[in-house]
């Protein structure tokens, strides 16, 4: 992604590992985890 111009300031926000239960978890800045609730109402993507 940096070789290109418009990705040059990408950044890693994340990783994906084998999970049995398929839920997603994120890490919170203190380095406990929290569960991503599924979406709820139209399915739009999640932009931050």
């Amino acid at each position: 992604m940096r070789a290109n111009p418009l990705g040059r300031d990408s950044a890693i926000m994340g990783e994906v590992v084998a999970d049995s239960s398929c839920f997603v978890e994120m890490e919170t800045v203190f380095g406990g985890t929290r569960m991503v609730d599924w979406l709820a109402g139209e399915q739009l993507p999640r932009i931050c």
